[in-house]
């Protein structure tokens, strides 16, 4: 056997140990798994923070919970909710949070926050943005939604739903509006999406002391940014808005799903030059002329396959791979049906 063909052999078993390696430490973080706790989709929006009464002085809209909710005693440690902006609002902070609805909302008497945007980052389309925190244990007689606390000439507003299709009226919308308190509406719901996430082996790993200095435990830590802020997830883009790839319209901001909002072809299409670059260099070039390109093929395969698995990619991108290999490999296989077919000599 040739040093060049050995060479091969060794790089394509590395290259396999990799790709099935990688699931363990960076899919993990990016689909750790997650208990729905509550799941509204929205068909209609409430306006706070906006002229005109009596939007100019409602500050707070959300979902809220009496003493009996099934949301008492669940905890929480992510929040997905719609936003969108009328005009170019600025100069305030939106706070995504839990208040007791015992007293007005502030900036200041929280009972929880998931997270803050500020409101020149809202754009005028219904974009969905996920708040992540500590795990907070829900109690009764509270509201969890949106709050901002800045009458505004440009309105924001938050996504609802026109039925009552959660936890009947132990859970429904909630609104504070000042100057009349809290209210409710007994055929409304608050649209998001609340979730526990349950913490990841590779989130325990990193947590040891002595594995914080680690690449891998440092760029998860930074939030593994690729083109944007990623806040805990890696492949979840959808508070990016700084991203130039989704400025260019690259990825799409508005979706968390690697395998639909781009990072994951993205990642795919790195991946796959790098293997097939470091081929090419190891065997100078011979993989690619002496034996057709069925093996670099059939590594590529083996790359988006693990993609697949790893929920990066879509399946059609495996099957669309399966067919060029059987392509790719039609001369070589040709080739030695014909090499069979033809032995032998003549005296």
């Amino acid at each position: 056997m040739e040093t060049k063909e050995k060479q091969l052999i060794v790089f394509v078993v590395i290259s396999l140990l990799i790709v099935i390696s990688i699931p363990t430490f960076v899919f993990q973080k990016a689909f750790a798994q997650e208990t729905v706790l509550y799941q509204v989709t929205g068909n209609q929006v409430s306006t706070i923070s906006c002229s005109g009464a009596p939007s100019a002085s409602r500050i707070f809209e959300g979902e809220t919970l009496t003493a009996s909710s099934s949301l008492v005693g669940l905890t929480a440690d992510r929040i997905r909710v719609g936003l969108e902006a009328d005009g170019a609002p600025s100069g305030a902070t939106i706070t995504i949070g839990v208040w007791s609805t015992a007293s007005a909302p502030t900036t200041s008497n929280a009972l929880h926050v998931f997270g803050t945007i500020d409101n020149d980052e809202i754009t005028t389309d219904m974009l969905f943005y996920n708040f992540t925190s500590t795990d907070y244990t829900f109690v009764g007689n509270s509201a969890v939604g949106v709050f901002l606390n800045a009458a505004d000439a440009e309105c924001i507003r938050t996504s609802t739903r026109n039925a009552d299709v959660f936890d009947t009226t132990n859970s429904v919308r909630g609104f504070y509006t000042e100057g009349t308190g809290w209210g409710t509406s007994n055929t409304n719901e608050f649209a998001a999406t609340i979730v526990l996430t349950e913490q990841s082996a590779s989130e325990a790993f990193c947590e040891i002391p002595a594995n914080e200095s680690l690449l891998r435990c440092r760029l998860e830590e930074q939030g593994g940014a690729l083109g944007g802020n990623f806040a805990n997830n890696p492949f979840d883009i959808s508070n990016s808005s700084s991203s130039i790839l989704i400025q260019v319209g690259f990825l799409d901001g508005s979706d968390d799903n690697p395998a639909t909002n781009g990072t994951g072809y993205l990642l795919l299409a790195i991946a796959l030059v790098i293997v097939n670059t470091l081929l090419w260099i190891g065997t100078g070039g011979a993989v690619f002329s002496r034996s057709s390109i069925f093996l670099p093929a059939l590594v590529s395969l083996v790359i988006v396959m693990g993609f697949t698995v790893g929920g990066l990619v879509d399946a059609t991108a495996l099957i669309i791979s399966i067919l060029a290999l059987v392509a790719l490999s039609a001369p070589k296989i040709v080739e030695i049906i014909s090499s069979s077919r033809g032995g032998g000599s003549t005296a």
